[in-house]
């Protein structure tokens, strides 16, 4: 019985840690200097991120997975000033575009990490 129990606690930490639990080092909703930022988990795992940036009137939002920490970007969606979206995928259409979102997304992901760290700093000179 013993043994039957550690295995399935085993197997179940070893799935979590497969699927992931989120990442919410990077759960934002705020402005980063010019730009509006929004960054969610949307999953029941938190494998789905959508981090959505508005600058200079454009919005742009980019759709990522994530499994084991590592996080891909799966779409970049890029909306008109009606709100439509055009959806970029990796395929011959988009696959430029998934590469330069991708390098975007890591961007903004440091962006985030920095700006909450400054924040964080700011409100210790506070005490």
């Amino acid at each position: 019985m013993r043994k039957s129990l550690t295995k399935i606690i085993s197997a179940g930490a070893i799935f979590l840690t497969l699927v992931g639990c989120g990442q919410p080092q990077y759960r934002f909703n705020g402005k980063i200097g010019e730009e509006q930022i929004s960054y969610k988990d949307s999953d029941l795992f938190g494998n789905n991120h959508n981090l959505t940036v508005v600058r200079d009137g454009k919005k742009i939002e980019y759709r990522c997975i994530s499994f084991s920490g590592k996080n891909e970007v799966s779409q970049v969606v890029i909306f008109d000033e009606k709100g439509l979206g055009t959806i970029y995928k990796n395929d011959s259409f988009g696959d430029k575009v998934i590469v330069a979102g991708q390098e975007k997304y890591n961007k903004y992901l440091k962006k985030i990490l920095s700006f909450k760290q400054d924040e964080q700093e700011k409100v210790i000179k506070t005490l």
